[in-house]
């Protein structure tokens, strides 16, 4: 399992560490955009991006290593 704050989740090069994400929405909020998405599997997501980014526009979300929290999976 992984957490990402929504502050340190931004559109990124597509690449195999980045999320799949389409995008269902996108705010103006002063210095920048916050973005709405949702993943193939359902999970809803929010992110910040430079610019406006149109609903239905795919985009590939990541994070700074730096700022993620990696915990040990289990079982359920």
């Amino acid at each position: 399992m992984i957490a990402i704050r929504p502050e340190d989740l931004h559109p990124v090069a597509s690449d195999g560490a980045a999320v799949p994400t389409t995008v269902s929405a996108s705010e103006f909020k002063g210095r920048e955009f916050v973005g709405f998405g949702r993943t193939a599997d359902g999970v809803e997501l929010s992110f910040r991006a430079p610019n406006r980014l149109e609903p239905g526009a795919a985009v590939h979300l990541g994070a700074d290593p730096e700022r993620a929290l990696v915990f040990a999976g289990g079982q359920a």
